[in-house]
This record gives structure tokens, C-alpha cells and sequence, in this order.
């Protein structure tokens, strides 16, 4: 669906924003035409289409108010239970020391947490002890499909969090749908959960994920009314999971258009009232990075906010080193749960984001967002459905999910997409982010983690692994000698782009400072370069790259290239290749 601009004549003011627009897309060399803004509106990684301007003419209707259907604006008319903001959920993985687990838990709880979400598959004397002093009833807990638990849970709140439908498509362990109604039986809360977080992880953008999260919901009401639940009952049952991005509006407008979809599905169902989405957002594994993993704080501060003002009823914030197998080594037990906790602590208490609710209702953008957003989601909706729904769709679905991963990762590769430590503005100097051997930028065994996750920094990850390698192997990193053509003021930029793109792939560049064709063997001889790049405005490199490049191949470099490679280029590929010729002279002198 394309975000069509208002046919509506613009007024004075706009137009004189046009007119001005279109004097600064001139003066930068970017053709306008006759529409300045239609050259400014841009299509985001997730098919989001973002106009530069919104105005008056872009205004709808009022939805109506939180808790009234469709519950766009949210599904109930307050926070929960009377909280001013959302539930703090903190996820803690089982299978280990139950003591230790406990310990975790009440230290959470005493210090901001307000929900606990155990992972993994415990049975009912682990949860017994590790529960041990969680009053019930004083936080929601959330499983992930451990039947096998609820035994232990008498008197708590529970959220189930059976999956079975979107664990098909992803491979993750989950309990068959006919057991979790069964084991169920008398719970005081939710049974399944129609989970879009994992098909984000995999690859999803927005509107897939609504569309898949959608599917699973009405999958599961098939199941639950064909149990013998009633209507109600059944959306009473199911809860929602969505991805909190560090695309902070797209993130608000799903949420709100996630609970407006729903509402049409229980609308379609004659059960309009029973359509409160209760949703969990949790800050997206597939955006955090294990290069530079601080900035995952960012990420996850941003994600939280963006969460928080669309609605959830919970949220989790990741620790920042979520990504990293084991944690961030050297880091102090505990900090980067703390981080994440308190990221948490500060939008509420300080920042006070729970005082309103849906403080992004009116925004001519948000609302036109939310919109798109739930016509595309609709859209993928119907086409799993007309192929059977989940789980018979189950294959076309997976091969969206690869063709979204696959275009995301294309993004990446090429730097249309910018992930700041990874593929901009890496950070050479960090250690290895692991101390496990081997590549780790694959792995999948993480925290919410599923086979079928696709890590946005993976693409660069990857390369820096072998760069390490490397480093590891010859105590000397890869590196490239640059060559830079023209005085500081003029090649400067170039150059520091050029350096900021070999250091995503790890490689170092040896800048010399402005270099003459003469100049160019004494250089050579100083850094003994197995790799030279020339770099500079495309001007310059227009006029002198040639001279360059012949000056260097004659001082001995191996391999020479001209940094004309345009905005558009496969940068990862590049890299790769590069990469390459490094392993290749590393091989041969062993």
C-alpha cells in the first residue's frame, strides 16, 4: 500500500516549504521536479513510506478514547491494575541453579521489576523454587509453553506463552496446541500467545509481523473453539508478542494498529467487545549488535520508550548484551540486566511517560502510520489465510519471512541500512566480544532466540569475526594504506568515509595525509601495504586515480583500489573480497 500525499491544494505556508525545499534539493544536485516532497519521501527497511511533510490535510477523524473499541488508542481505559505505565517484565532463562534463579528473581522485583518471564521449559518443583517468596498476585508471570510448570503457579497471574503456531515456522521448541488447552484447564490468565516477535527476529517487517501475529491469533481461536470455549473465552485466552524496534514510530504505530486489527478480526467474529489486545513488546533481538554492544543501550532505551507510548500492557528491555553468547565478557554480573531495568525505571519515573495514555494520538505522521501499517498487516493477513492460514501456510509464510530477511540483510550489506558500532562508525579497538573459539556472528542460541534468527549486524559481524581471526593468527590486524588525492580540506570527508567502511569489515586504514604520485613509493616502503586505497572526491579521483594507481603498483602493492565505488555499492561483498586476499596471504606464509 503507498502512502498517497493529500489531494488537497496546499496552502500558502506549505508551498512556500515547497518552494524551498526545492531550492535546497537543487543546490545539493538532487532533481526534484515538480514535487520537492515526492523526492523526499522515503520507504523504510520494514515497506514503511515516510513523506517529509505532514499537515492539516492529512487529518482524520478522533479515534475513540483508550478502551473503547476498536482499541486503537489501547485496550483498556487505564494502565494495569490502576499502575501509571506498564508492567516490567524481566526475562530469566531456567534450567540452572533454582536457588540462584530465586535470588534473580526477588533482586528484579525489589529493584523496579514488575513481571517475571522465565524461558526454557521448567518443571513444577524448579518453579517452586524459584518462586519461593513471590507473593502471588504481586507480579504477572510469563512462560513460554511450560506445561509442565503450571502445577507451580497456583494463584498467579500466568501467561502460558504456548506458540505453537509461529514455533512452526521458526523452529523453536514449543508444546503442541491440543496439550496447552488441556493442561490449561482452570489457569488464571492466557493460554497462547500470537507471537509477531519471533517472526520478526526472523526476518519480518512490520506489516508481516502483524500479518503473521494475526494468523497465529485466529489459528489459535479455531483451536480454542473447537475445545468447547465460548467465543470469549477464546480471545480471552490469547495475548499478543511484538518486536519494540529502535525505529521508534514504526514501533508505535504497529502496536496501535496491531490492537486496531485485532479488534476487526473479533469485529468479523461477532465478538467486537472481547477484542482487547493485551500486548507484550520486547526490544528486538535482531537489532542488537555484538560489535560495539553498548550502543545496545541506545537501541534499547529508544525501543522502551517507543513501546511504552504505543501501548504495551508489558515490556522487556534486553540487557545490552543480549547478543553476545554468555554476556559481555568482563562485565560485572548483573550490569547489564540493571541497565536494562533502569532504562525501564527512568521512562517512568523520570520521564514520566505513563502519565498520558497514547500521547501519540493526533500526530498527522503517527496516525497515517498506524493506517498504512494496518492495511499492509491486514494484507498479509489475508494471504496467509487464503492459503489455509497456520498452520497449512506454514511454507509460504517461512519463504516470506527469508524474502524479508533476505531484502533487510541487502539493506545492510550495502549501508542503506546504518547500524551504528557495526556497518558505521565501528569501533576497531574493542576486544573480541567473545572469548568462546570460532565465529559467533551465526549463532542463534541466545536469550528469545530461535533458529530462523537473522541478526541485522551479522552481515558485518561475520567479517570482523575473521578479521580477528586474523589479528589472532598475525598479531596484526588487516589494514589498507590510503592514498588520499587533493589538499586535507577537500579529500577529508572521502577519506574518513573510506576509512569508516573498510572498518566495518575490520580492516584498519593507515591514513598518510595527502600523497603525490612521487610521494608514493617512500610511503609504500614505510607501511609495506598488501592492500592501498585511493580516495577523494569524485572529481579528483576522476583527474588522478590513474597516476595513483600506477605509482603504487610500481612501489610493489599487491592490490590497489579506487574508492569510486558509489553510494549503492554491496560494501559486505567488497569487504569479503577483500577479506580474502588477506586469509589467501596468511595461507601461503604458513
Amino acid at each position: 500500500m503507498s502512502d498517497e500525499a493529500p489531494a488537497a491544494s496546499p496552502g500558502p505556508a506549505v508551498r512556500a516549504w515547497l518552494e524551498a525545499a526545492a531550492k535546497v534539493l537543487a543546490k545539493a544536485g538532487t532533481p526534484a521536479g515538480d514535487d520537492p516532497a515526492a523526492a523526499l519521501t522515503s520507504t523504510r527497511a520494514g515497506g514503511l513510506v515516510v513523506r517529509p511533510l505532514y499537515t492539516a490535510a492529512d487529518e482524520r477523524a478522533e479515534d475513540p478514547p483508550p478502551g473503547v473499541f476498536p482499541f486503537t488508542r489501547g485496550s483498556g481505559a487505564g494502565w494495569p491494575d490502576g499502575r501509571t505505565g506498564w508492567h516490567v517484565a524481566e526475562r530469566f532463562e531456567t534450567g540452572g541453579d533454582p536457588a540462584e534463579l530465586n535470588t534473580a528473581i526477588l533482586q528484579a522485583l525489589g529493584n523496579g521489576g514488575s513481571a517475571i518471564w522465565l524461558g526454557g521449559s521448567p518443571g513444577a518443583d524448579e518453579l517452586t523454587r524459584a518462586l519461593r517468596g513471590v507473593h502471588p498476585g504481586i507480579a504477572p508471570l510469563l512462560l513460554d509453553g511450560a506445561v509442565d510448570a503450571l502445577a507451580a503457579t497456583a494463584g498467579h497471574v500466568v501467561s502460558l506463552g504456548a506458540a505453537p503456531l509461529t514455533a512452526a515456522l521458526t523452529g523453536a521448541e514449543t508444546v503442541s496446541a491440543e496439550r496447552a488447552i488441556e493442561a490449561a484447564r482452570g489457569l488464571s490468565g492466557t493460554i497462547f500467545t500470537a507471537d509477531g516477535y519471533a517472526a520478526h527476529n526472523a526476518g519480518a517487517g512490520e506489516a508481516l509481523e502483524l500479518g503473521i501475529a494475526l494468523a497465529a491469533g485466529a489459528g489459535y481461536l479455531r483451536a480454542l473453539l473447537a475445545s468447547g470455549r465460548t467465543l470469549p473465552e477464546a480471545f480471552a485466552a490469547i495475548d499478543f508478542r511484538l518486536a519494540a524496534s529502535d525505529d521508534q514510530f514504526a514501533t508505535i504505530a504497529k502496536l496501535r494498529a496491531a490492537r486496531l486489527l485485532w479488534a476487526r478480526v473479533a469485529e468479523a467474529s461477532g465478538a467486537a467487545e472481547a477484542a482487547r489486545a493485551r500486548i507484550h513488546a520486547v526490544t528486538s533481538l535482531a537489532m542488537a549488535s555484538q560489535r560495539d554492544p553498548y550502543v545496545n543501550v541506545l537501541r534499547g532505551t529508544i525501543a522502551g520508550l517507543a513501546a511504552g507510548v504505543g501501548g504495551a500492557e508489558l515490556v522487556t528491555v534486553h540487557p545490552f548484551d543480549v547478543a553476545i553468547p554468555g554476556g559481555q565478557p568482563g562485565a560485572a554480573p548483573g550490569l547489564a540486566r540493571r541497565i536494562a531495568r533502569n532504562t525501564q525505571a527512568l521512562l517512568l519515573e523520570e520521564s514520566q511517560l505513563g502519565r498520558v495514555l497514547d500521547p501519540g494520538a493526533g500526530s498527522w505522521w503517527l496516525e497515517q502510520a498506524t493506517r498504512q501499517l494496518a492495511a499492509d498487516g491486514w494484507a498479509a493477513f489475508r494471504r496467509i489465510e487464503a492459503a489455509g492460514g497456520l498452520p497449512d501456510a506454514a511454507a509460504q509464510v517461512r519463504a516470506e519471512l527469508a524474502e524479508a530477511a533476505a531484502a533487510r540483510d541487502d539493506l545492510v550489506a550495502r549501508r542503506a541500512v546504518r547500524l551504528t558500532g557495526v556497518n558505521d562508525y565501528p569501533n576497531l579497538a574493542e576486544p573480541s566480544p567473545t572469548t568462546d573459539p570460532g565465529p559467533i556472528a551465526d549463532r542463534t542460541d541466545l536469550p528469545t532466540g530461535s533458529p530462523a534468527l537473522a541478526r541485522w549486524g551479522r552481515v558485518f559481524e561475520r567479517l570482523r569475526d575473521r578479521s580477528d581471526a586474523l589479528l589472532a593468527a598475525t598479531g596484526v590486524r588487516p589494514r589498507a594504506l590510503l592514498l588520499p588525492i587533493g589538499p586535507l580540506a577537500r579529500h577529508n570527508s572521502a577519506a574518513t568515509e573510506t576509512a569508516n567502511l573498510l572498518a566495518s569489515g575490520g580492516i584498519e586504514a593507515i591514513n598518510p595525509g595527502p600523497v603525490e604520485p612521487g610521494g608514493i613509493a617512500a610511503v609504500v616502503a614505510e607501511h609495506a601495504p598488501a592492500l592501498a586505497v585511493i580516495t577523494g572526491r569524485p572529481d579528483d579521483l576522476a583527474d588522478g586515480a590513474d597516476a595513483h594507481r600506477d605509482a603504487a603498483k610500481a612501489a610493489g602493492v599487491p592490490r590497489v583500489e579506487v574508492a569510486d565505488w558509489g553510494a549503492d555499492i554491496d560494501a559486505a561483498a567488497l569487504l569479503d573480497d577483500l577479506l580474502g586476499d588477506f586469509e589467501t596471504a596468511e595461507e601461503a606464509r604458513r
